[in-house]
């Protein structure tokens, strides 16, 4: 096949994929909202909880620890949990590509969580490594140009190992998962970069970009900044409710494509 006729192939695939999802996500809308709703209040809850009263007791006890050491590690607890919640999603997600009628049920969710929240934890660690390392650096003076860089990095990171999701919930253990993520990256590179990056930039990074923008050139003080931070947290919401889903169906679909059907001729 020439370049262009397969370039040409991934862009339909492509396409095909995001409707497909989109289709999927409006048919169970209720289901994906219930579950993550449900992980956003906990999530948030916790976050709230430890950052508002139990912190500050720390943080006057603890004065020989960093203290942006001390508030990393209080926001872990809130991401651990709504991991749990992610790797829920994803399992309806794969619920539904299989169920052959496309439909779930909210109940389905809880055997979903017990089943993938302790490998979904772990790896949303590794996943999340420069978010969490920008995190850190937020509580320190950063240049620009490093903040740039780091989420430049970031997004390379992400689009390469997104894949090892949806091998997650087929595989039993991680070295499976990552090679299934390797598999698909050295068959279909190009329909990775396509399908990943204008979903990371959409639901993610411009979300980022409106954040450097806010931190390095808006005053605290300002209306603009107040509009700033709303926009972001509508912005967060959206990629919780609609984002997940979403990505769950895309990555499910590119793996069951690559894959499980080539798994099913063997």
């Amino acid at each position: 096949m020439e370049a262009g006729e397969q370039n040409g192939a991934i862009s339909v695939d492509v396409k095909s994929d995001y409707k497909l999802s989109f289709s999927l996500f409006r048919e169970n809308f209720r289901p994906f909202f219930i579950v993550l709703l449900i992980g956003f209040i906990v999530f948030k809850g916790i976050d709230h909880l430890l950052t508002r009263f139990v912190l500050p007791l720390i943080l006057s006890n603890w004065f020989f620890v960093d203290p942006a050491t001390i508030i990393f590690f209080f926001f872990l607890p809130g991401d651990s949990i709504f991991f749990g919640f992610f790797g829920a999603a994803m399992g309806l997600g794969y619920d539904i590509m299989s169920s052959g009628d496309g439909f779930t049920e909210v109940r389905n969710s809880l055997f979903y969580i017990r089943k993938y929240w302790l490998k979904f934890f772990f790896f949303c660690f590794f996943f999340n490594i420069f978010t969490y390392w920008l995190l850190y650096l937020s509580f320190f003076t950063i240049p620009l140009h490093i903040s740039i860089v780091f989420h430049g990095l970031s997004l390379i990171w992400v689009i390469l190992f997104s894949n090892i999701f949806p091998a997650l919930v087929h595989r039993d253990h991680f070295l499976p998962a990552f090679k299934d993520n390797f598999q698909i990256l050295s068959q279909q590179f190009g329909r990775v970069i396509i399908t990943y990056l204008p979903y990371y930039l959409i639901f993610v990074y411009f979300r980022s970009g409106i954040n450097i923008y806010r931190n390095f050139f808006v005053l605290d003080t300002t209306d603009l900044y107040a509009f700033l931070s709303i926009t972001t947290s509508i912005l967060e919401i959206l990629y919780v409710f609609v984002g997940f889903p979403i990505f769950a169906f895309l990555s499910l679909s590119m793996y069951n494509e690559i894959i499980t059907s080539q798994q099913m001729e063997k």
